[in-house]
């Protein structure tokens, strides 16, 4: 089974999204009266190439995007050329609600896997500023799948940081915002370790040149 995860912001293995896409397509609306989501603008902008990182598409079905709520996303595959890492990445923009509505923590068991530990809070330096992010590590039940997932989300608040978690109350006051997911074949490194994770690693690369695009409107919502 193949697919790409539509939990969002970006972001997660191409075997572990495929069984949270399942999920989330079982419960699908229907598309009636929602624009189809868009990945033309963020796919030109978004740059393929960040650092040793070299990106190749991901493909996600309507579907499941209008579930998550994206009206705009970018979903890729990075692969550092220097130590084989990989990272899949989703970055969404749409409806806060929807997307508050398919978190890691509740859509991963959903889909066979098991938490473990409990998540943490990662911080990456953007610039003079630090972006947080919720860490949380997964392990497969299911033998066939990758049996450890990292998985690194973060939304971004209407104060431009990227925050690990946002309350319903705050969600609710929101008409939209982006959400971010980064994730790979690795538990979480501890707090405290030496050396940064994989997904931290990428982050620490992909972040500032995100920074000037979701800085931003997209452009079907600019003024003519």
């Amino acid at each position: 089974m193949k697919g790409w995860l539509p939990a969002l912001v970006a972001l997660v293995l191409a075997v572990a999204s495929a069984a949270l896409s399942q999920v989330l397509s079982s419960h699908s609306p229907a598309l009636l009266g929602r624009p189809e989501p868009r990945s033309d603008w963020l796919d030109e902008w978004v740059p393929r190439e960040l650092g040793d990182w070299t990106a190749e598409s991901r493909a996600i079905s309507t579907d499941v995007l209008v579930t998550a709520g994206a009206g705009h996303y970018l979903a890729r595959k990075y692969t550092n050329q220097t130590t084989g890492q990989a990272v899949d990445l989703l970055l969404i923009y749409g409806d806060p609600v929807r997307m508050h509505q398919h978190t890691p923590e509740l859509c991963y068991p959903a889909a066979g896997y098991d938490r473990a530990g409990f998540p943490r809070t990662g911080l990456v330096r953007v610039g003079s500023s630090v972006a947080g992010f919720a860490v949380t590590g997964f392990m497969g039940r299911d033998s066939t799948a990758p049996n450890r997932v990292a998985v690194w989300c973060g939304w971004r608040d209407d104060t431009g940081h990227w925050i690990p978690t946002l309350k319903r109350r705050q969600v609710a006051k929101l008409e939209d915002m982006w959400r971010l997911m980064a994730s790979s074949h690795a538990l979480p490194v501890e707090a405290g370790g030496r050396q940064p994770g994989t997904c931290e690693a990428f982050l620490q690369v992909a972040l500032p040149e995100l920074e000037p695009i979701v800085a931003g409107v997209p452009p079907c919502h600019s003024p003519d």
